[in-house]
């Protein structure tokens, strides 16, 4: 008697197998005699044919009998056998690739076989794709990771195990594949991967030299190696990609020279070589790659000066250029302002001689002022770049990343749109007005070469420090000085005296010793001086008597010692203050000032020169009423 399949579960232990094997078979030689028994009975037919398809439980339906239930006892009565070990084979290395399972008869061809072969090479390079690739025996070539292939003729034309990052999910795909690239040339010139067009190994670990076999898959439109260790040169066979729109070799370990080949890269729109060891000059050959749109070398080790676009129509297209952190040197050139697409230009940290092309501020995002070289002046313009210059400077020297306010401050656009500038109709600086604004530092000398300066307004930053610069003096057309509210030391530059134009001048609360410069006599359109909570000294200068047009002087709050009479000669002043300073016993109010509208004489403790103690004001104390 033969029975079609016997099925133990897996899941038993292997003495509970046993047993039920014992059981089966005793319970075989029961129902066996229960047959003969059966076939010889007068009620039975024939004895049955006993063949392949007997089945037990349906032979004693058909005779009216139920189907017997056998009940095994229970396995924990039988020894348990111990287990033999078995040693796990190592992966094989012999290739599958025709092995009907990982090519079904149904897209077999040549084409795909070679594929196979070199992906297969490749894997034995990955030292560790048996953990991560699914690329085995057992499982089709269209289930490869990163493996895709055309519809219409089976071939791989994608081979994708670069890192990805999903901004929706979060999830990050990553093979971090270690080992090397490995493409035996005898595979390659077989044609394996011969229509692959996209190869993509981006952040993996992979070491070793960048195989020169890549430069024979012609159909190659991205090749992006990014993120890995490969050492060694690139390659120059790379140039034979006549198809290659995307190039991407960036932070590896390459080094030696850009080659030339390059330049043959015609549908060329990306090539990125950054943050590797380049050495070497950039080569003119990619000045006439017509389709480039970005060109990212920087942070490499190169040398020798920028190669102009080739005309007529080379980087024509090119939005993109960084160059930086390189040893590059030379000028730069100005055939850089035809490439109207650059929107981009980075060049911080070269070593360049003459003179930056002034349209190229234009560039939307660039970092030309990192550079030691001043823009360019275009005819005519001279002034208007040297003002900009002080700006910048100024920016630099105050803190200008940290100020409260900096709109459009060392951009390319007009100097009248940067916050708190004006000018006039050619340009010119006209009007600083960067009160509390948080400056910090030392006023740079070189503010006293913005020639048309008009008005001058500092005041209330506390963060500034030093003196006034004497150079303040050459604003011949200055007619507002507000310095007050600030931590400037040191004494009033007696060249301020030059400002014929100044009208107002204020230094109020901040620390300025020494004594007030006899030469602010000069300053005969000054209207308001206030000087006030420093820490002057002397006596108050008979010159400033000459002051006709002067309506207000406060000097209260230092430590000014006389009074001269010449201050009585003042016939237009409406506001003085001269409360809290240590006068002499017998110093004396000049009689002029008797029927000034707004002061504070009366707190003085001292008389008019001519007798009699000053009365209350008539309109109130100055700073009762905001003077």
């Amino acid at each position: 008697m033969k029975f079609a399949s016997l099925r133990v579960s897996k899941h038993l232990p292997a003495g509970g197998v046993l047993w039920i094997l014992a059981s089966t078979f005793l319970a075989v030689g029961s129902m066996i005699a229960v047959v003969l028994s059966v076939a010889s009975s007068e009620a039975a037919g024939p004895p049955p044919v006993l063949g392949s398809d007997f089945n037990l439980p349906s032979f004693f339906l058909e005779q009216g009998r139920p189907a017997p239930v056998f009940m095994p006892r229970s396995p924990q009565s039988l020894p348990t056998p111990s287990p033999t070990p078995t040693a796990t084979p190592a992966p094989s290395t012999e290739s599958p690739c025709d092995n009907g399972e990982v090519i079904p008869d149904a897209i077999k061809n040549e084409g795909l076989l070679a594929d196979c072969e070199l992906l297969w090479a490749m894997k034995q390079g990955f030292t560790n794709a048996d953990e991560k690739l699914n690329w085995n025996a057992e499982t089709s070539i269209l289930d490869w990771d990163g493996i895709h292939c055309t519809s219409v003729r089976a071939r791989v034309v994608t081979l994708d195990l670069g890192k990805y990052g999903s901004l929706t999910t979060g999830l990050t795909i990553s093979y971090d594949l270690t080992g090397t690239l490995k493409m035996p040339a005898d595979l390659v010139e077989a044609g394996g991967l011969e229509e692959l067009y996209e190869l993509n190994l981006t952040h993996n670990h992979l070491q070793g030299a960048i195989p020169t076999q890549l430069g024979q898959m012609d159909k190659l439109v991205e090749l992006s190696l990014h993120g890995n260790d490969f050492t060694g040169s690139i390659p120059t066979s790379l140039g034979n990609l006549d198809e290659l729109v995307d190039l991407d070799l960036g932070h590896n370990q390459l080094t030696g020279s850009i080659p030339t080949s390059l330049g043959n890269l015609d549908d060329l729109e990306e090539l990125h070589l950054s943050y590797n060891r380049l050495s070497g000059s950039i080569p003119a050959s990619l000045g006439r790659l017509s389709k480039l749109e970005q060109l990212d070398l920087m942070d490499n080790r190169l040398t020798g000066p920028i190669p102009s676009p080739s005309q007529p129509n080379g980087l024509s297209k090119l939005f993109s250029l960084t160059l930086s952190f390189n040893r590059l040197s030379g000028t730069i050139p100005a055939s850089l302002t035809d490439l109207s697409e650059l929107e981009r230009l980075w060049l911080e940290g070269g070593r360049f001689s003459g003179c930056i092309p002034t349209t190229l501020q234009n560039v939307e995002d660039h970092d030309l002022h990192s550079l030691d070289i001043n823009f360019c002046v275009e005819p005519g313009k001279q002034a208007q770049a040297d003002d900009r210059a002080v700006l910048v400077e100024l920016y630099n020297s105050l803190g200008g990343e940290d100020w409260r306010y900096q709109r459009d401050w060392l951009s390319n656009k007009p100097l009248e749109e940067w916050y708190g500038i004006d000018t006039d109709d050619e340009g010119r600086v006209t009007y600083v007005y960067l009160a509390g604004n948080g400056m910090k530092g030392s006023i740079p000398a070189s503010l006293g070469n913005l020639s048309k300066l008009e008005s001058l307004e500092l005041a209330n930053n506390f963060g500034l420090t030093g003196s006034i610069p004497a150079s303040l003096g050459n604003l011949s057309n200055l007619e507002e000085l507000h310095l007050w509210n600030t931590g400037l030391t040191g004494s009033i530059p007696a060249s301020l005296g030059n400002l014929s134009r100044l009208e107002y001048m204020s230094f109020n609360t901040s620390d300025l010793t020494g004594s007030i410069p006899s030469s602010l006599g000069n300053l005969s359109n000054l209207v308001e001086l206030d000087l006030t909570a420093n820490e002057l000294t002397g006596s108050i200068p008979a010159s400033l008597g000459k002051l006709s047009k002067l309506k207000r002087l406060w000097v209260r709050g230092n430590e000014l010692t006389s009074i001269p009479s010449e201050l009585g000669n003042l016939d237009n002043l409406e506001s003085v203050s001269l409360l809290y300073n240590p006068f002499e016993d017998d110093s004396c109010i000049p009689d002029g000032l008797r029927d000034v509208p707004y002061h504070d004489l009366d707190t003085l403790q001292l008389n008019y020169c001519g007798g009699g103690r000053p009365g209350p004001p008539e309109e109130g104390k100055p700073w009762e009423w905001g003077y």
